[in-house]
C-alpha cells in the first residue's frame, strides 16, 4: 500500500500544479482505489468525466461497493457499463467473470472467460479461471482440456504450468504432472515450483519430497515456506529437534508468522 499511497501523493503534486489535467485525477483514482479509498477515488473519477474523459471508472466504483455488500446484480451491472464501451478490456471481462461466478451464473461466467481466451489465446489466466469454474460444475473432462492447452502454451511465467500441474495431481494424472513441472522448471527456476512439487509428490515419496525442499532453500536459504515445509516433513520423521531448527529459523525471519508458532508449539 505504501506505493500506492506514495504514487497518490505525487499526483496531486500535479494536480495542483495543473488542475485540469485529466490522467492525473484517473491515476489519483486508481492509486486511491488501490488503498481501498472508494470516495476518494469516486470524487477524482467524477472531476475527470467533467474535464473530459470518457472512461466510465465511476461505474469501477460502483461494481466494487456493490460486491463489497453481495449484490451481485449491481455489480455486475456496473462492470457491464464499462464494458459496453470497451467490450475487449480483459480486465473487466475476468472481472465480471467472477462476479458471475459468485453470483452462481457458472455458464455466463465461462462465456466472458472463452471471450478473453479468443483475444488473449496465449495468457493463461482465462483458462486456470475456467479450470476452477468447470470443477465447480465436476466436469473432469473439461477442466484436465484446458490444463492440456495450458501445457501447449509458450509461457513467459512458469505459473501457469504450476497451476495446471496442480489440477492435474487433483485428479491422478501422475505423467502430466511430471511434465507440467518440467516445462515450470525449464522456464524459470524459482522455489515455488520445487515445493509445489514436493506437495503433488506421494507422502511415501519421501526422497522426492525431501530433495524439492532442499532445492527451494538452495534457491533462498531465508524462505520461510520452505522452512516451514522442511519443519513439517521433520516432524514426520519424527526429527522434533531438527523441525523446531527449522521453524525458529523461519520465525527469525519472520516473527509475526503466527502459522509457524502454531506448528511450533
Amino acid at each position: 500500500s505504501g506505493r500506492y499511497t506514495e504514487a497518490n501523493e505525487a499526483f496531486s503534486e500535479a494536480i495542483k500544479a495543473d488542475p485540469k489535467i485529466i490522467e492525473a485525477y484517473e491515476n489519483r483514482g486508481m492509486a486511491r482505489l488501490q488503498i481501498n479509498d472508494l470516495a476518494g477515488a469516486r470524487a477524482d473519477f467524477e472531476t475527470a468525466v467533467k474535464l473530459g474523459a470518457k472512461t466510465p471508472l465511476t461505474e469501477v466504483i460502483t461494481a466494487r461497493e456493490a460486491a463489497a455488500k453481495g449484490d451481485w446484480a449491481r455489480a455486475i451491472a456496473a462492470t457491464s457499463a464499462v464494458l459496453s464501451k470497451y467490450p475487449d478490456h480483459t480486465h473487466y471481462l475476468m472481472t465480471r467473470a467472477d462476479l458471475y461466478r459468485r453470483s452462481g451464473d457458472i455458464e455466463k461466467a465461462i462465456a466472458d472467460t472463452q471471450t478473453v481466451t479468443r483475444l488473449y489465446p496465449n495468457d493463461p489466466s482465462s483458462r486456470l479461471l475456467r479450470i476452477n469454474l468447470y470443477r465447480r460444475q465436476q466436469n473432469e473432462a473439461a477442466v484436465l482440456a484446458e490444463a492440456d492447452e495450458i501445457l501447449k502454451l509458450k509461457l513467459s511465467d512458469p505459473f501457469g504450468y504450476v497451476a495446471a500441474a496442480k489440477t492435474y495431481s487433483a485428479y491422478g494424472r501422475t505423467a502430466q504432472v511430471k511434465r507440467a513441472f518440467e516445462l515450470a522448471l525449464n522456464l524459470k527456476q524459482e522455489g515455488y515450483i520445487y515445493l509445489n512439487r514436493a506437495e503433488t509428490r506421494p507422502k511415501s515419496d519421501l526422497a522426492g519430497r525431501r530433495a524439492d525442499i532442499e532445492e527451494a532453500l538452495k534457491l533462498d536459504p531465508e524462505d520461510t515456506a520452505a522452512l516451514g515445509m522442511m519443519g513439517d516433513f521433520l516432524v514426520e520423521q519424527k526429527d522434533f529437534e531438527g523441525a523446531l531448527g527449522r521453524y525458529d529459523a523461519s520465525l527469525k525471519i519472520d516473527p509475526t508468522d503466527l502459522t509457524v508458532r502454531v506448528r511450533r508449539g
